[in-house]
């Protein structure tokens, strides 16, 4: 540094020299930045020193104040040391929304491309921004950008997550990714190549819109896995624990789904194993769930984030606009109206015979309607590779269930049910209540189930039983993705045998709590049932809902006295799909 004649120090800095400005806005565009560091100090030395020679006071506090109002966000910004389960979430949300609204070409100097992550995606790219301070490592975002037209909508996905940010800063749910913001920039479409190569906002590129989610994984370790990748650890060591943690897992989500359609008719369409994340914790967690009174608790050693909002709908009334408006960048238009762009955006999906993209999908609803008319025709289980043979009786069965709740059309060619037509039921105009407990528990339990084919599981009759109750109250599904075709009410066929019924998450929550946790005769207390007796005795409020510690022995125990209720249910899973499908290449949208 060197003093000059007024006693004010400036930075001394080897560069070009610069035309003096004069206003800090008018520097942060015509200052070129690259040229070093010292170049804004010297730029703002410049115009301090000479307002002071003019004794211009009002414009030197003016400047100053410019200077406070561009530093402050970066200050605070700087100041995190992670974003990962962030206690004031909103305070980080209209700081980073500042500066892509007022300084975006700050943008490029306040993050960089830490890692590119090596997800095989048709839709876009993702990758770890982390912040230029110096003070943390772990001042991270994740970063998602769709690169092509038809992938999800990525704007749309960008509004999902502002509403769903309301349970974790409102009500204390941490099982949704937190949805930070987002900026429009440039982006080299090589950035898988070499990141080290790729500047982020480059301008010689296309624009793209990124989506800057919470970055999940153990902050420690920055691990995190796709809940299928935790459940195919099962095939190799023991189990127990892992089993244990899958269903404390299965808990958690099915709460945060059931708070989320409770308070904003949330429901997600594409909840499949991979768009679950779970974290590995460095010590077990307690974890407090309290539903319209009723509480458990659950110690575990992971827990669960649901990610991927573009398919998601939410009641248009908890969307949160900006400026009074939804910008959708993409399509470049603004809507004054949240249902008015779920509308345009999205229909009811639909597969088509006339879609020759749809055929094999459309063989598929006609394999799994002969399934159901064997079972409950003839009480007989039609497995993989058997043949289907039709009769009067399965001719006139699937006609009436293909329309009924198929809303499909069909034709008889030569004694053969064909489909033309039918729902594939996505509707991300409307909210399916029932949707997303029924394909995430059957996902998970036919993967568990293909994994018992060839190793003994704890848990397995549950998941079996489990996977058979709802087979039972809800048949009539896409027998490939499990897409529930209908949000219609269970055991349409009256075969139940019991009186569980599950019409929303929190059923399956207490059945699979009851499952693992409860005391009492036949496998377990029933919370709901029991509810007066629990209250009134204080033992059973601290030995049964209040556990303060895993009991793996007694839990042990229970996992295998589970019997299998439903001897002649044999369920194929082999034909499963446990991942996403693309909507806008997969089916009609009418």
């Amino acid at each position: 540094m060197e003093e000059n004649d007024k006693g004010i120090d400036t930075p001394t800095v080897d560069m070009e020299l610069v035309s003096p400005v004069r206003s800090v806005t008018e520097m942060e565009i015509s200052t070129p930045v690259d040229k070093g560091k010292g170049v804004i100090l010297y730029e703002l030395g410049y115009l301090l020193e000479k307002l002071e020679k003019e004794n211009n006071k009002d414009e030197m506090i003016d400047l100053i104040n410019d200077m406070i109002e561009i530093l402050r966000p970066l200050i605070i910004l700087y100041d995190a040391d992670t974003f990962y389960l962030q206690d004031d979430v909103n305070k980080y949300i209209d700081i980073l929304r500042e500066i892509f609204t007022n300084h975006k070409k700050m943008i490029k100097y306040i993050f960089k491309i830490d890692k590119i992550i090596p997800i095989n995606s048709a839709n876009g790219r993702i990758f770890i921004l982390k912040t230029l301070s110096k003070k943390y490592k772990t001042s991270k975002l994740l970063v998602k950008v769709a690169l092509r037209e038809t992938a999800d909508p990525i704007s749309y996905e960008y509004y999902v997550g502002l509403a769903l940010n309301r349970l974790r800063v409102d009500y204390n749910i941490d099982y949704f990714a937190v949805m930070y913001g987002r900026f429009f920039c440039g982006l080299d479409p090589k950035i898988d190549v070499n990141e080290k190569d790729v500047e982020l906002c480059d301008n010689r590129y296309n624009k793209k819109t990124h989506l800057l989610y919470e970055f999940i994984r153990n902050i420690e370790t920055e691990q995190v896995l796709t809940l299928s990748d935790y459940i195919e650890e099962l095939k190799v060591g023991e189990g127990l624990e892992r089993e244990i943690n899958i269903i404390n897992v299965m808990i958690l989500v099915l709460y945060g789904l059931q708070e989320a359609q409770d308070k904003m008719d949330f429901t997600h369409y594409d909840l499949h194993a991979k768009n679950i994340l779970v974290v590995k914790l460095t010590e077990e967690k307690e974890y407090n769930i309290t539903y319209k009174g009723e509480k458990i608790k659950i110690i575990t050693g992971v827990v669960p984030h649901i990610i991927d909002y573009g398919r998601s709908h939410i009641n248009p009334e908890t969307a949160l606009n900006e400026n009074g408006v939804f910008k959708d960048y993409e399509l470049n238009v603004e809507f004054s109206d949240f249902e008015l762009y779920q509308n345009a955006l999205f229909k009811k999906a639909v597969l088509d015979r006339k879609n020759v993209n749809h055929l094999e999908k459309i063989k598929r609803v006609e394999r799994h309607l002969h399934k159901l008319a064997r079972r409950y025709l003839y009480k007989y289980e039609l497995l993989e590779g058997e043949e289907t043979i039709e009769t009067y009786e399965t001719l006139e069965f699937k006609k009436g269930i293909l329309e009924m709740y198929y809303n499909g059309q069909y034709e008889i060619v030569n004694n053969e049910f064909k489909v033309i037509k039918c729902d594939f039921g996505i509707d991300t105009r409307l909210c399916h209540k029932k949707y997303d407990f029924f394909r995430i528990c059957r996902i998970v339990g036919g993967m568990i189930s293909n994994i018992s084919k060839g190793k003994y599981l704890y848990s397995q009759n549950i998941w079996k039983n489990l996977g058979d109750k709802l087979e039972l109250q809800y048949p009539y599904h896409d027998g490939w993705y499990y897409s529930l075709v209908s949000d219609y009410k269970p055991n349409p066929i009256g075969i139940m045998t019991d009186d569980d019924s599950f019409n929303e998450p929190i059923d399956i929550v207490k059945y699979l709590y009851d499952k693992l946790y409860s005391e009492g005769q036949s496998g377990g207390m029933d919370i709901k049932k029991n509810r007066k007796t629990i209250e009134n005795n204080k033992d059973i409020m601290n030995n049964v809902i209040n556990k303060t510690k895993i009991n793996f022995e007694k839990i042990k125990k229970k996992l295998e006295n589970e019997k299998i209720k439903y001897d002649f249910m044999e369920i194929d899973y082999s034909d499963m799909n446990t991942g996403s499908f693309n909507m806008n290449m997969d089916v009609n949208k009418n």
